[in-house]
């Protein structure tokens, strides 16, 4: 219960849970991956044929909702070794039970599969649009980022990003908690806090998405080490108090400070809120003045429209007016149909260009020069946060 305060009140799951993403369902997902991961592997309770099904589906889903949930896998390939070691034999499940996971992993999977097959298909997804070079670094200088971006996003969990005394203490009685806890259990708490390692080791990449779920633990043993320091006296429990009282207070205020500096930990276009996007959206139904318009966005992934044509759409039916898109086919996307495709540009056309995340510098030039040809040079620019407005 102390734990679910905690996450209650946490700036970083507050913004985890308003971030307009598929990620943000990991940390329901993950949880109960976790707790199915401790059932099969770690619990010594009878398990049922139904455990394993649910296990598998959750599983699936994990890897579903944001492929870097895929990190969890290495913490099934660890336990399955702890498994192993402890009966001392390297069969942990009868040959119907293994086949029963992998059916309905796969399965569970399959789709998602489809999808990136064909995106491959449509060269949207290929080796050169991955970027895999830029990721390459070598494996003493992945250890040393691993170990500062484990650093920085649990000061950030803690709200103590400059409170260095505060993150001191909690920093000491998580470590009051560990000690009252058993080796399995600490065991397990490791797999779910350091899953990402295994994947950063050879393809760093610093999305703060990568980690989510880590905080449950960290505020886990947060809670069990409050407990813990609460039954030493009766001053002991006070403090306790105290400090659960200033965790909340930092959090509060830490989630103010991200609301003022339109900041946040998780998004990975930093600074793109809806909010933005609105106003973008506001700004060229204002200087169209009811006169027909077209636009093309830089978006990413690349060429997919889907964030504007949903936008556009709400806004065109309001006002009875949609703009052109122009730009690759949304056939076979999120919000096909929604918006008329154009291949010419009206008197007035727009571009609009989003915060770069993953696109090389080669398709966002690409991008302003098809621009440039389609509808001349830019007359007037603005900004909405990190997003771009161009009237051509």
């Amino acid at each position: 219960m102390l734990a679910a305060l905690f996450l209650t009140f946490s700036s970083a799951s507050t913004q985890q849970h308003t971030w307009l993403s598929n990620p943000q369902l990991s940390s329901l997902i993950l949880s109960l991956v976790y707790l199915y991961i401790w059932r099969i592997f770690f619990s010594t309770k009878t398990k049922l044929l139904i455990d394993y099904v649910v296990f598998a589906i959750l599983l699936s889903l994990s890897v579903q909702v944001a492929l870097q949930s895929v990190v969890v896998l290495g913490s099934v390939l660890l336990a399955s070794l702890y498994k192993m070691l402890k009966n001392k034999t390297w069969k942990i499940f009868s040959l119907k039970i293994f086949l029963i996971i992998i059916g309905v992993f796969s399965i569970g999977i399959s789709s998602m599969l489809l999808t990136e097959f064909l995106m491959w298909s449509r060269g949207i997804l290929n080796f050169s649009s991955l970027n895999l070079a830029d990721h390459q670094i070598g494996f003493f200088s992945a250890i040393n980022q691993i170990a500062l971006k484990y650093f920085e996003i649990t000061k950030y969990y803690l709200a103590a990003e400059e409170n260095w005394l505060f993150l001191f203490i909690c920093f000491m009685i998580i470590g009051l908690g560990i000690k009252k806890i058993s080796k399995r259990t600490l065991l397990w708490a490791c797999l779910f806090l350091f899953a990402p390692l295994w994947l950063l080791l050879w393809h760093y990449r610093d999305p703060n998405h990568t980690f989510i779920g880590v905080e449950l633990v960290i505020y886990l043993l947060l809670a069990k080490g409050f407990l813990e320091l609460s039954k030493l006296s009766l001053w002991s429990k006070i403090i306790t108090y105290v400090f659960v009282f200033i965790f909340i207070i930092l959090q509060l205020s830490s989630l103010h400070k991200a609301h003022i500096n339109r900041t946040t930990i998780y998004g990975i276009q930093k600074g793109a809120f809806l909010s933005e996007q609105l106003a973008l959206i506001k700004q060229t139904y204002l200087i169209a003045d009811g006169e027909c318009f077209s636009f093309s966005s830089l978006t990413s992934p690349y060429m997919i429209n889907t964030t504007w044509s949903y936008l556009y759409n709400c806004f065109g039916n309001e006002l009875g007016q949609r703009p052109f898109f122009i730009g690759m086919s949304q056939v076979g996307y999120p919000g096909e149909g929604l918006l008329p495709e154009a291949v010419v540009a009206e008197n007035l056309h727009f571009s609009i260009i989003e915060p770069d995340t993953t696109l090389s510098v080669a398709q966002i030039n690409d991008f302003l020069t098809q621009q440039t040809y389609l509808a001349g040079p830019v007359i007037k620019e603005w900004d909405f946060g990190t997003l771009k407005l161009q009237l051509r």
